[in-house]
């Protein structure tokens, strides 16, 4: 799908799986707008978020895939602007029983709704959450700080 990265090879011979993908070089959404912002570079901010829900229709519909991370950072973007949607490490494929997947509870806090901060598991309805929060993001004004979430965290 033109709006998912491809994955190209994967290995699990290390104690780590290993995932081989296209290298992006524009890098992550975040980076990409702040690199056109400081050239005066104007962005279809709107076209870029249509190009990460047609990445998550693709997996949610098509592929069966909960993303369970999706965020501003795993979004890639190519030399023509098209954002692809990244970084599978802590994926669920829903036809794979709870027993044989793993990863469901690892993310990133920001972007997690307030069930899965709770000890809930990776759910669709989840990943339309992380996408309102990074459509936010890209359509917002162009910052990139990172807020500080383990002291939340602790706390619940």
């Amino acid at each position: 799908h033109p709006n998912v990265v491809p994955l190209l090879g994967a290995s699990w011979d290390s104690p780590e799986p290993l995932m081989l993908s296209p290298y992006m070089v524009n890098g992550d959404v975040l980076d990409y707008l702040v690199s056109c912002k400081k050239r005066g570079v104007e962005v279809d901010k709107l076209r870029m978020i249509h190009n990460i829900a047609a990445g998550m229709h693709y997996l949610h519909s098509v592929r069966n895939i909960i993303h369970a991370d999706l965020k501003a950072q795993n979004v890639l973007v190519e030399n023509d602007g098209t954002c692809r949607v990244t970084d599978f490490g802590t994926s669920k494929i829903l036809s794979v029983p709870p027993e044989r997947s793993t990863g469901h509870r690892a993310g990133t806090a920001a972007y997690m709704p307030p069930e899965r901060l709770e000890g809930g598991g990776a759910t669709k309805e989840g990943d339309v959450y992380a996408f309102a929060i990074t459509a936010y993001r890209v359509r917002g004004p162009v910052l990139h700080v990172q807020a500080d979430v383990s002291d939340l965290l602790q706390r619940i």
